[in-house]
């Protein structure tokens, strides 16, 4: 979209519906993305919920509002919030916005709004830059900031957000809510229900705000909006281009079938019995089946972990900011391991003489296999939900020469942002590999697999 010089100046000064799109610096604006802001009603899929609802654009639902934004992963919900933020700053309905995202994309989303929207938000990175805001608070200036849920949502964070005036926040951002308000009560529900308090207006974003089997988490989400909230949820199968043509391929999910291994298998199980029977607590159990499945390495480095004192969170390498696990699990696991029982030794000792065999698990195998018969033509994103399985296929693919890249929740923004420009431009580089953490606000479209 180009305008010139004068048309731009009109538009400003005229705060014409369309002049965000006339301000964005060089953001290719999407008929579904144009429809967010300005779409009539008929043009958004209903919301299955019991809560009384509207469903339409943003800017035509006026201000203040609350809104799910629940488009598909890819459909740039980050765009839409930034043309919303843009158009209500021109016409002078905010001044002071809070948005909350996961640690590992704070960085991404200030250099977003500012290099395509050139609206600055400041970074809270310290709990103790709280204090600067509520001095900020006390002297009328404006607040505009992002900071990560685990950051707000600790001490001097709850202790800023207790300090705001009702309604001190004219609107408030909470991304990958589905994270944040959870069907059990926890520090980061907590806060979030503190800013849903505090602010004129709310607006959620997710790409999956309904799983299906916590439909306690979803009524959550829709009760924290309250009634008349504003429901947003496209699928890529029905984007289109300013041309009408789709933007995303047709997909295909098929299942790839893998002979039976009977060494793994036997592990597997005998593995599995050992921590249902053990006398941990239901919910700890699960999270390292989880780890089970997923890889045995996975469940090894949790283990190995464990057993170190001095680990603060022995999760952090594996779960990435963005899901997490609650502070009474974390507590059940270490004093079970500093004090470990017959079966859980077991479990390590299991682990421990299989991880030691330098081969590769049948299962490596014939993921190898799909995977070089797909990079022929192909590159390919393989996302695996622990850290310590990617390191472990990183070593699987290094075996097998295969050039690759990757992203978890542990680098550094300038880390993600090369290892993506490398995926992207670097011809050799067919594999990209990656934690949930590349869920949030990456683009991989060059990949269509």
């Amino acid at each position: 979209m180009r305008v010139s010089t004068y048309e731009l100046y009109v538009a400003t000064l005229a705060y014409h519906p369309l002049s965000p799109l006339v301000l964005s610096r060089g953001v290719d604006i999407l008929p579904h993305q144009l429809a967010a802001l300005y779409g009539d009603y008929e043009e958004h899929h209903k919301c299955p919920s019991p809560i009384p609802h509207k469903v339409g654009g943003l800017l035509r639902a006026g201000f203040p509002v609350n809104a799910l934004i629940a488009d598909e992963t890819g459909l740039g919900k980050t765009i839409i919030l930034g043309l919303f933020i843009l158009s209500l700053l021109l016409r002078g309905l905010v001044r002071n916005i809070a948005i909350v995202v996961p640690k590992a994309i704070v960085g991404q989303w200030q250099d977003e709004l500012l290099y395509k929207f050139g609206i600055y938000f400041k970074t809270i990175e310290r709990g103790d830059e709280f204090l600067d805001l509520v001095n900020d608070l006390k002297h009328g200036r404006e607040l505009r900031f992002i900071v990560s849920i685990d950051l707000i949502k600790g001490r001097y964070g709850y202790e800023f957000v207790s300090a705001l005036p009702q309604k001190g926040l004219d609107l408030t951002v909470i991304d990958e809510a589905h994270h944040v308000i959870t069907r059990k009560e926890t520090l980061r529900s907590k806060i979030a229900i503190e800013l849903a308090k505090k602010s004129k207006s709310l607006v959620l974003m997710s790409a999956t705000p309904f799983r299906g089997y916590y439909e306690a988490e979803y009524r959550r989400i829709l009760e924290l909006l309250g009634t008349g909230f504003l429901y947003i949820r496209r699928f890529k199968d029905q984007a289109r281009g300013v041309d009408g043509r789709p933007l995303f391929p047709k997909r295909v999910s098929y299942t790839v079938d893998i002979r039976p291994d009977p060494y793994w298998y036997q592990t597997y199980f005998k593995l599995k019995r050992l921590i249902e029977t053990s006398s941990l607590p239901h919910l700890t159990k699960l999270i390292l089946l989880k780890r089970l499945s997923s890889s045995l390495y996975a469940l090894y480095v949790t283990l190995r972990r464990l057993q170190v004192p001095e680990v603060e969170d022995p999760f952090s390498e594996e779960t990435d900011d963005v899901s997490g696990v609650e502070p009474d699990v974390r507590e059940d696991l270490h004093k079970y391991m500093r004090n470990p029982s017959r079966t859980l030794q077991a479990v390590l000792d299991i682990v421990r003489m299989h991880i030691s065999q330098k081969g590769l698990t049948l299962k490596e195998l014939e993921f190898l296999k799909l995977l070089q018969a797909l990079i022929k033509r192909h590159k390919v994103v393989v996302f695996t939900e622990y850290r310590a399985t990617l390191d472990r296929l990183k070593e699987v693919l290094s075996r097998a020469d295969i050039k690759f890249t990757y992203v978890h929740g542990g680098m550094s923004l300038k880390e993600r942002r090369y290892a993506i420009a490398t995926f992207w431009n670097d011809t050799k580089v067919r594999v990209f590999l990656a934690t949930d953490a590349a869920g949030e606000g990456i683009n991989l479209q060059i990949a269509p697999y």
